[in-house]
């Protein structure tokens, strides 16, 4: 499973997350290097992302929340 719209795109760089043969997931693209690492599910990989941005500082949140894919835009905000 790979979206074709990266989680956060900064100009033409995006953080994806995508399938491995073996079952699991992972990001590719521009990754944060806390989030790199393997995840048994989806959802456990969009986490760490999220709580990977949410760790950011307020400024940086600031400048980057409108290059959120929507979907991860209403789920950081819901948190």
């Amino acid at each position: 499973m790979t979206l074709k719209q990266p989680l956060l795109q900064i100009g033409n760089f995006g953080t994806h997350i995508t399938k491995n043969p073996a079952g699991t997931f992972s990001f590719v693209g521009h990754v944060p290097t806390t989030c790199n690492n393997v995840y048994k599910t989806y959802e456990e990989a969009e986490n760490a992302f999220i709580e990977f941005f949410r760790k950011q500082d307020i400024s940086w949140q600031k400048e980057n929340i409108s290059n959120l894919r929507n979907d991860i835009f209403v789920k950081i905000l819901s948190i």
